[in-house]
């Protein structure tokens, strides 16, 4: 039985440090990055222990290393909402920026309120306000204004206050449901339990049910592997079975399983005896960033959203770009290529391109790569360098509006994507944990280390100095973001900041 403990004015804060509990022990198995609907509200009050800097001026100490360039243009707090950002109606293929050279005719308004990752204003530490208890092996479904846990019901948990909402009706033994923490937005739960009347081990049931009131809306049968299955668009569902010496991935419409296309990605001879046994436990399914890829013993395959097939037989990591392109580099290789959406090579960038996680689609005309030694800004449209910058960094984390936020080991550096300019740099004395969140004024980072209890720090994205940092909830195994709302997952419960 779940057990709801609301606790409206406690503050997180150090425990006993004496405790055995490894916080930095085993992850939990799910993607890292946050979903939900920012709502905002009053801000929190600082919690106990917390160190703050005044918004107006960096502070010289905070443990930081901070070199700032005044920004240009000085983002107003009404800004944070909503960033715009031009797309060139001159240029048919435009990739991560506005091109400048381009006319621009059209402008979009992009709500930072449906970016993966951003939460309600933070300007102090925010508070604990409510807590659930969970089982350490009960999953977690993020959806609009709840958080569901899956046991042998569904149950859903208000994110503004913690009650409950609702509970479904029970589930089979070994059912396990869609969305994870860090999937897209849905529309639906998905949820497969196995078939035992299965001849072939290749048949799931999926049923799905209203996320606002928990009420089935459709059940059905469906050829799957291995539970290879995952969420596409705001109500689609990519599956994956094996016949003969191919695997077949499929999307569909996830209640009523009306197709949307179908993919056939056949086995490399020599890769094995052409029986389906050897697929095992060898052949997976992953849909990311606009992408949908397989991997097995002889198999790759990378495919668009719409089924377009981007790569066969050789392993890619390829992500969607803002203006509904793609781009993505060949495993062990330092040459990137950008497709257009209908599949096509368009060009290369001896490098590899940087695309943030956590993006507003910002300056959609300008692709960021790292290259050796450096990273350039490279126009989206033609593939011609726009700027360079020397000094690499590991990976992007954050891209709002028109700044990129690049991590190398603890260091993070902000650049603007338009020009190439560093406009800071801090260091942050542990590496960071779990992926970034952001307010749109600041960006969240989670620091520690095996056997330190973690702390979250707020840096300025437009100056780049430490605001302030809290510690977080002791035994937190995972950070994510949902309704606006900081979310610390533990082993026995989920706690929600702010």
């Amino acid at each position: 039985m779940v057990r709801r403990r609301r606790d409206r004015g406690a503050q997180f804060s150090a425990r006993a440090a004496d405790r055995d509990d490894d916080p930095f022990g085993e992850p939990y198995d799910v993607p890292l990055d946050g979903s939900f609907d920012a709502l905002f509200d009053d801000d929190p009050v600082p919690s106990a222990g917390a160190r703050t800097s005044a918004a107006t001026a960096p502070p010289a100490a905070e443990g930081a290393e901070t070199r700032a360039a005044t920004p240009a243009h000085p983002r107003s707090r009404h800004h944070r909402g909503r960033v715009l950002w031009a797309t060139a109606a001159t240029v048919v293929a435009v990739a991560g920026s506005v091109v400048f050279t381009a006319v621009v005719e059209n402008a979009r308004v992009v709500d930072t309120a449906s970016i993966p990752g951003v939460v309600r204003p933070l300007h102090t530490p925010p508070a604990t306000s409510w807590t659930i208890e969970r089982h350490s092996d009960q999953r977690i479904i993020p959806v609009d204004g709840a958080m569901v846990l899956v046991d042998d019901h569904l149950v859903a948990y208000g994110t503004e206050d913690g009650s409950e909402k609702w509970s479904s009706e029970p589930l089979p033994q070994d059912t396990s449901c869609l969305p994870r923490i860090g999937d897209e937005p849905h529309d639906l739960i998905v949820c497969i339990s196995p078939d035992l009347t299965a001849s072939d081990g290749q048949r799931l049931t999926v049923t799905t049910y209203d996320p606002a009131t928990g009420e089935r809306t459709g059940s059905r049968t469906a050829r799957v592997r291995d539970q290879e299955v995952a969420l596409a668009g705001s109500h689609d569902l990519v599956r994956l079975y094996v016949e003969g010496t191919s695997a077949v991935i499929v999307r569909e419409d996830a209640r009523t399983g009306e197709p949307r296309w179908e993919q056939r990605v056949p086995r490399e001879r020599g890769a094995g005896a052409a029986v389906e046994d050897d697929f095992v436990g060898g052949v997976s399914l992953a849909v990311s960033r606009g992408v949908v890829s397989v991997l097995g013993r002889g198999l790759a395959a990378t495919f668009t959203h719409d089924g377009i097939p981007l790569e066969v037989g050789d392993v890619w990591s390829v992500v969607e770009l803002p203006d509904g392109r793609y781009a993505g580099n060949q495993y062990g290789r330092g040459v990137a290529t950008v497709f257009g959406a209908d599949g096509v090579p368009e060009f290369q960038v001896n490098g590899r391109v940087l695309e943030a996680p956590l993006t507003d689609g910002s300056v959609p005309g300008v692709i960021v790569a790292n290259t050796f030694g450096g990273m350039m800004g490279v126009d989206a449209a033609t593939g011609a360098t726009l700027w360079e910058l020397t000094g690499s960094g590991s990976h992007a984390v954050l891209r709002l509006d028109g700044q990129i936020v690049i991590q190398s080991d603890s260091v993070l550096r902000s650049v603007d994507v338009r020009t190439g300019e560093q406009t800071w740099s801090v260091r942050v004395e542990r590496s960071a944990l779990w992926l970034p969140l952001t307010d749109g004024e600041s960006v969240f980072v989670t620091s520690g280390t095996r056997g330190v209890d973690p702390e979250l720090v707020s840096i300025s994205l437009r100056q780049g100095y430490v605001q302030w940092r809290a510690p977080l909830p002791l035994g937190a195994f995972h950070v994510f973001a949902a309704d606006g709302r900081i979310m610390v997952l533990r082993e026995d419960d989920l706690v929600a900041l702010g």
